[in-house]
């Protein structure tokens, strides 16, 4: 099996920027961002997307959380979309916006809120107790990159490393 370039020693700089979606949307579609992750199947003249993978929501605290009094919890939650919006009647009075599922799960750790995540950021962990949410929907994760006639190589070796992984 032959490794792709971003597999080498070569240098390279990669940066990672964590936002949601639409911001996302418009960074690609303004040539600020080469390539996107997001929940959303792109395909316009501008984008295409190709779906990478299913992942499963979960609600994540320390101990058994009480789906029914939802707003007497703190929500750690990542954007104004998050799905503890939709999941309670009544909204917390104690909201913290965190854009990072790595602080997020830490702070629920330290008992700080509750949470919902991505079940694969929390295999294995002894600490965090997760329930399954009937109806609450699964995401698809997408790759999307700009419709070039021909890719930059820099963006078509990363493409490649994403999709050889999938």
């Amino acid at each position: 099996v032959s490794q792709s370039r971003y597999e080498t020693n070569e240098k390279r700089e990669v940066s990672v920027y964590t936002a949601d979606l639409q911001v996302l949307k418009s960074g690609i579609e303004s040539g600020r961002f080469d390539i996107i992750f997001g929940t959303e199947n792109i395909q316009s003249e501008l984008v295409s997307s190709l779906k990478l993978f299913e992942e499963k929501l979960v609600l994540i605290g320390t101990t058994e959380i009480n789906r029914k009094k939802l707003n007497e919890y703190r929500w750690l939650v990542f954007s104004e979309n998050d799905h503890l919006y939709k999941l309670s009647k009544n909204k917390s009075d104690n909201i913290v916006m965190i854009d990072s599922f790595e602080t997020i799960i830490n702070l629920v750790k330290r008992e700080i809120g509750i949470a919902i995540v991505p079940d694969h950021l929390i295999k294995g962990d002894q600490i965090l107790k997760s329930q399954e949410i009937p109806g609450l929907p699964s995401s698809q994760i997408y790759m999307s990159t700009l419709n070039f006639k021909k890719m930059p190589e820099r963006i078509k070796a990363m493409a490649d490393l994403v999709k050889k992984t999938k």
